[in-house]
């Protein structure tokens, strides 16, 4: 299909964090280790598609007191739920802005619900888990009417009633609902409306005395972090209306930087392996009198 990548293509034009799981449900050792990394792949899309949104909502529309900054209280203890709503609040009141094609994000914003074409294999995911019982028939229409919406809401519940609490099921059931649901995958991930044409990127500081900025930017697509295009990095360098700090994440392209701390964090550890991690819960400490 025109603009869908296979499987194995989108390892290396995916943001890292999802290419490194996309990887763990393609070379899973069982079923259930396939299955299961595949509804991981699932979520993380949708928290960090999220993550982005609120990013970019805080830099651009922080409204103290309205509507969707009521939603993100929700962050300091979300549920796969909570993350679903982030998205569509914060989606749908940046769509609505009056500059909303000069945001970053710019004609995707409006595009997160429409119906797709070329959906069908979200419509079989969608179609099996119903029939299988673990997600109701409205949720199945909703999946294949909402677009990217509907898949995310399809997800949730595929996960309150597979992936909570239900009782271990039989091999070949993993088998073929993980492979329908990376079938989906494959679909969802091809989609422009998740990220726009933003990449995953990190600031790093140059050693002292260099005589280039001392900025320099990792671009950090696919599988493992690399120099970020020197066209793209000038560009991000440029910018004097974010305050870039090193060591955290960023989505950025030309002439566009959204700051993801301290929802999204980088870490390489003493062996330089890359990892992003995406905020969990928050932990509230309180002074003590005296």
């Amino acid at each position: 299909m025109e603009g869908q990548l296979e499987l194995t293509e989108l390892l290396s034009t995916l943001p890292l964090p999802l290419a490194q799981v996309l990887r763990r449900a393609l070379n899973g050792k069982s079923a259930v280790d396939k299955h299961n990394n595949a509804f991981y792949l699932a979520e993380v899309s949708m928290k960090l598609a999220a993550t982005l949104r609120i990013g970019l909502w805080l830099d651009r529309a922080l409204q103290p007191g309205g509507k969707v900054a009521g939603e993100l209280e929700s962050l300091a203890l979300p549920s796969l739920g909570h993350w679903l709503s982030f998205l569509r609040a914060t989606n749908q009141e940046l769509a609505s802005r009056p500059d909303a094609t000069l945001l970053p994000l710019g004609p995707y914003l409006k595009r997160l619900q429409e119906k797709q074409r070329n959906w069908e294999a979200v419509e079989r995911f969608a179609q099996e888990a119903a029939d299988a019982g673990v997600v109701s028939t409205e949720v199945a229409r909703t999946a294949k009417r909402q677009g990217l919406l509907g898949f995310f809401g399809l997800v949730v519940s595929y996960r309150n009633e597979v992936m909570a609490h239900a009782a271990q099921r039989r091999t070949r059931w993993y088998e073929r609902m993980g492979a329908l649901l990376l079938e989906a995958l494959q679909v969802v991930l091809s989609r422009p409306e998740l990220f726009g044409k933003l990449r995953l990127v990190c600031p790093r500081q140059r050693d002292i005395g260099s005589d280039e900025s001392n900025i320099a930017w990792q671009d950090l697509t696919g599988m493992f972090s690399v120099p970020l295009a020197s066209e793209i990095s000038a560009s991000l360098s440029s910018l004097t209306t974010v305050s870039v700090v090193p060591g955290q994440l960023y989505f950025g392209g030309p002439g566009a930087l959204v700051p993801l701390h301290p929802l999204a964090v980088f870490h390489e550890d003493e062996y330089e392996n890359d990892a992003v991690g995406l905020l969990n819960k928050t932990i509230r400490r309180t002074r003590r009198a005296g």
